[in-house]
């Protein structure tokens, strides 16, 4: 199956449309001015994104990921995600008002080096986080797991009866190094095949 494509249209095609199949020799200008002010268009920039993430084989794949996670919250499994992120500015203003002949441009803040945040949170609400400025890698994934199962094991006793670690497919943790290790601290078992049905590459 193939991704639906989207038509980019612009101006050119439309007047090259219009006089090719009605016969209307028509001005880009009055073409613009048509799709602004009649049609409520606006011309600005395109936004563009991976294939992948919107194929019909990816959406397939989400839709059985939630129709799985919905089962497993249903039969009383509580799920932890895990994910992680950085940052590397203290400012996250993305937007300002100013005169129209003014620039809205600001000092730009940087946070060297950058902080890395690595965090979990499950369906109970609880969430478990850690910062470091390492770049996230194998071997910081593992040091994490490691910390949050002793303090599942101090907190919930007997937790990986009814618990799903959620993951991505991201290198770092699906890594033949962090599957292993994964084995080693006794993760539950569905835990790995859930981070798997989450997949969306293809």
């Amino acid at each position: 199956m193939q991704a639906e494509k989207k038509t980019i249209v612009n101006v050119g095609m439309i007047v090259k449309e219009l006089k090719s199949r009605k016969g209307i020799d028509e001005s880009r200008s009055k073409v613009s001015s048509i799709l602004k002010k009649e049609l409520g268009f606006s011309y600005r920039g395109t936004k563009k994104v991976p294939v992948q993430c919107n194929s019909a084989r990816c959406l397939i794949l989400r839709q059985q990921f939630a129709l799985e996670l919905l089962q497993l919250l249903q039969n009383k499994k509580r799920v932890i995600n895990f994910d992680e992120t950085w940052l590397n500015e203290s400012s996250f203003i993305r937007k300002a008002w100013a005169p129209k002949n003014a620039s809205a441009s600001m000092t730009l803040r940087s946070i060297t080096p950058r902080l890395s945040l690595l965090g979990a949170s499950d369906t109970d609400g609880n969430c478990w986080y850690a910062l470091s400025h390492a770049t996230t890698d194998s071997n910081v994934v593992m040091l994490f797991f490691r910390h949050l199962v002793r303090q599942l094991d101090i907190e919930s006793p007997g937790w990986q009866a009814d618990t799903i670690i959620l993951l991505d497919n991201a290198p770092y943790h699906s890594s033949a190094e962090t599957r292993a290790f994964f084995k080693k601290i006794q993760l539950p078992r569905a835990a790995m095949e859930l981070s798997q049905a989450g997949r969306a590459q293809p």
